[in-house]
């Protein structure tokens, strides 16, 4: 590096911004394309991982919302039919017959309910890794930077 040339007292310089000025290491071009050029990789990243996200998502609500209609439509035709036949096979009132497949349904509901809210693969898995990379990379910087 060249040194630079002694200005006269009052004379601006023109490459740097008033105000606080960064450590010599960091005011270095370089480091801020690479900084800008990280940042965009970083952003870029982010979007990816939004998108593949929300395609996730919507498959998941698409499956869960043909679960529902599945579950009333099943519903209704076994609360029919069963109704009627544990009713004439058993000789119980139709009503108590009616309760006993209702109560089924529901067992078979709710094992639907924990089987969707199982977790599946983690939203955002590269980034938080990339992002956990960046920080150690940042304070062996700052360490490096004081020292």
């Amino acid at each position: 590096m060249d040194a630079e040339p002694s200005h006269a007292a009052g004379a601006a310089d023109d490459r740097r911004p008033a105000g606080p000025s960064l450590p010599a290491k960091l005011e270095d071009p370089g480091l801020k394309e690479s900084a800008a050029e990280w940042l965009a990789v970083r952003v870029e990243l982010f979007r990816l991982e939004a998108r593949d996200a929300a395609k996730t998502a919507a498959k998941r609500g698409a499956v869960a919302g043909f679960l529902a209609g599945m579950a009333v439509f099943a519903w209704a035709l076994l609360m029919a039919g069963l109704v009627g036949w544990i009713s004439a096979g058993t000789g119980l009132a139709w009503y108590w017959a009616a309760i006993i497949v209702a109560g089924g349904h529901a067992a078979a509901a709710t094992a639907a309910g924990f089987w969707l809210s199982r977790s599946g693969t983690p939203v955002f898995e590269a980034t938080r890794s990339e992002l956990e990379k960046d920080r150690q990379w940042l304070e062996d910087l700052r360490r490096r930077i004081k020292s």
